[in-house]
């Protein structure tokens, strides 16, 4: 898609809003957005579950992602055989940013990490249990890493309520994005 200058919008019978120009207007400048300014090199990818997945108290669990919102540029994602790692395949800065859904519990921490390669892992959010039983405890995470060309990174998560807790399943949360930022 090709971006469009967005028109003056006037409030006027003459100048209703149309389908046709909403698709100009906003949904093809939303899609120039989303598949070419993530960054010059063009790498991006956001993932999310389509089921919960159930993580064991006190236990560092890497999320296995089931789909992809979008994936932009080289192929840095795949269901099998490694569904928790986002490989890039550029040497470059990297913005990992996300949310992560709790299922109800009062009990305890819930805390979200990057790893890189097998190797480190980077604090993205720790955070209490929200106090209310009907509420699932919800937090979002940005980080910057500079990662090599065929480095990977996954998202682990950790909870302390002494069961095992579900995690949300949505589009919206949890969501994990790698990011190429620009040079």
């Amino acid at each position: 898609m090709t971006w469009t200058t967005p028109r003056t919008w006037i409030s006027s019978p003459a100048d209703l809003a149309t389908k046709a120009l909403l698709d100009v207007h906003v949904r093809d400048n939303l899609d120039h957005l989303r598949t070419v300014l993530p960054d010059a090199r063009g790498l991006s990818v956001a993932l999310y579950l389509d089921d919960s997945q159930s993580i064991t108290n006190d236990t560092l669990t890497a999320i296995s992602w089931t789909a992809a919102l979008w994936e932009v540029g080289a192929d840095i994602w795949a269901v099998s055989p490694n569904p928790s790692r986002v490989t890039v395949t550029e040497t470059g800065k990297y913005a990992v940013l996300g949310t992560f859904d709790w299922r109800s519990n009062t009990t305890g921490a819930r805390e979200a990490y990057v790893r890189v390669n097998a190797g480190t892992y980077y604090m993205l959010a720790s955070l209490q249990a929200v106090d209310e039983s009907s509420k699932d405890t919800v937090h979002g995470f940005y980080r910057e890493l500079s990662l090599a060309a065929s480095d990977y990174v996954e998202l682990y998560v950790r909870q302390k309520s002494t069961v095992t807790l579900g995690t949300g399943e949505s589009f919206l949360s949890p969501f994990f994005c790698v990011w190429g930022l620009p040079s």
